[in-house]
C-alpha cells in the first residue's frame, strides 16, 4: 500500500474500531451464559440506568472520530451533520440488531441517547477544529 492511499484509509480505522467495539458490546446476551466470561461479569455490574447513560459517551466517541476523518472531505456543518447522522443511524441499527440477542431488547430511549451522544461528540470535534484548525 502506497503512502497516498494509506493517508486516505488510515483515518477511517478509528471510527471502524469504535463501530466494531459497539457491535461487540451490543451482542452480549442479557441473560447470563453458562460459562461467564470476564466481559459479561463487567457488563453485568452496571445497572440498566448506567447502561443507558453509557450510550452518550460511546456515540460521542464514534461521532468525534467520524468528524475527524470526514473533516478533509466535508468542511463545515455538512461534515458535522453527516457524522451525527452516521453515528445515530449506526446506533439505531444496533438497537434493531439487539432484538435477536437473548435477553436484550431495542429501545427508543437508547436511540435518542445515541443521537444525543453523537451530537455532543460532533460538537466537541467542531469546537476543536475551530480552535486548533491544524490539529
Amino acid at each position: 500500500m502506497d503512502t497516498e492511499s494509506s493517508k486516505l484509509i488510515l483515518p477511517f480505522a478509528w471510527p471502524l474500531g469504535v463501530m466494531i467495539g459497539l457491535y461487540a458490546i451490543s451482542s452480549i446476551p442479557g441473560e447470563p451464559p453458562d460459562d461467564q466470561t470476564i466481559i459479561y461479569a463487567v457488563f453485568s455490574c452496571f445497572t440498566p440506568t448506567v447502561h443507558n447513560l453509557l450510550h452518550i459517551p460511546a456515540y460521542a466517541a464514534l461521532a468525534w472520530t467520524l468528524c475527524r476523518c470526514l473533516q478533509p472531505y466535508f468542511y463545515g456543518w455538512i461534515g458535522l451533520l453527516l457524522a451525527v447522522m452516521i453515528a445515530g443511524a449506526y446506533g439505531a441499527l444496533l438497537e434493531w440488531h439487539q432484538i435477536a440477542i437473548p435477553g436484550r431488547y431495542a429501545s427508543f430511549t437508547d436511540v435518542v441517547l445515541n443521537f444525543t451522544g453523537a451530537a455532543i461528540g460532533a460538537g466537541f470535534a467542531w469546537r476543536r477544529v475551530l480552535t486548533f484548525p491544524s490539529l
